[in-house]
């Protein structure tokens, strides 16, 4: 009994607080920060580009200074399906 109540208090007394643990350890957390870099890099940042499909873009004006035309540039680009399909074997083949 005396010998499990010890082993009890000694478990409790090598218990630190989380931000113990992180000084203790801040390599380790510090470890997976270049690869959250990345991640949003080549994943989230491109999403910004396809904005540029619903505006009228002008270098001028920019990513988010150009017109807000909406489905305009697909109702366009879709309205002579021969210069659809021509633009879109162009692009495959290039």
């Amino acid at each position: 009994m005396l010998k499990q109540k010890n082993v009890q208090n000694r478990s409790a007394m090598e218990r630190t607080s989380l931000w113990e643990e992180m000084k203790k350890n801040h390599l380790f957390y510090l470890l997976p920060i270049p690869g959250i870099i990345i991640l949003i890099l080549f994943s989230y940042v491109p999403m910004a580009g396809a904005y540029i499909a619903f505006e009228k873009y002008t270098f001028q004006g920019g990513l988010f200074g150009s017109e807000f035309v909406g489905l305009q540039n697909f109702q366009f680009f879709f309205t002579n399906i021969n210069n659809a399909l021509r633009a879109t074997r162009n692009f495959q083949l290039r």
